[in-house]
């Protein structure tokens, strides 16, 4: 009876582990979600489950509601601005890189002309 026990109880945990896991979304997925939910006044959870159980985009989802057009235009605005966002990053990345190796050419340069300083004071001595 004890071991019928420790497998049921085994076997209910990794359902469980397992369901959580397969139910896990992107952050792009929930984003996308969240619209949805805004625009149709329901759960982001309501929304993935939709998507998930009934194998729906949430395009899908968002024009059932009649609200495809307002679901285009804010998953547009999201995509322009998260592209800018990694541009922006990138071209800051660039600058900085950039700014490291002047600095490094700057160094060495400031150092050749010191070694130069230093050794033509001690030429002379």
């Amino acid at each position: 009876m004890g071991n019928k026990l420790i497998i049921s109880l085994t076997v209910a945990v990794a359902i469980a582990m397992a369901s959580i896991t397969a139910f896990a979304a992107t952050a792009a997925e929930t984003r996308t979600a969240e619209i949805a939910a805004t625009l149709t006044n329901r759960s982001i959870d309501s929304v993935l489950r939709e998507s998930y159980s009934q194998h729906k985009t949430f395009a899908q989802i968002a024009d059932e509601a009649g609200k495809l057009d307002d679901f285009k235009k804010q998953v547009s605005f999201v995509q322009d601005n998260t592209l800018k966002q990694h541009s922006s990053s990138r071209i800051n990345k660039k600058q900085e890189k950039g700014m490291l190796e002047k600095l490094a050419a700057d160094y060495k340069e400031s150092a050749q002309t010191n070694f130069a300083i230093y050794s033509s004071a001690n030429e002379n001595k």
